[in-house]
């Protein structure tokens, strides 16, 4: 499982201004309980899930590929 997250909701609010979000599709979002709730990783999930702080772009797809190839990896072993 993979759980995604950022650490500051305003430079998320940057980042998705500068790629053309509608203003208020930005604050529907960033306000929805939905939102809210995701913002805290559940303790069910604390020792199941991978973790990942997307606040770069760059360094998310990284991770996301390293943890996908060491996966694999795992599976193609068997």
């Amino acid at each position: 499982m993979i759980y995604l997250t950022v650490s500051k909701v305003d430079e998320l609010v940057t980042r998705l201004t500068k790629r053309g979000d509608d203003q208020a599709s930005i604050q529907s979002r960033i306000t929805s309980r939905e939102f809210q709730r995701d913002l805290t990783l559940p303790a069910a999930l604390k020792d199941i899930a991978h973790v990942i702080v997307n606040d770069d772009w760059d360094e998310t797809k990284q991770q996301l590929t390293a943890l996908v190839q060491a996966e694999l990896g795992d599976e193609l072993n068997d």
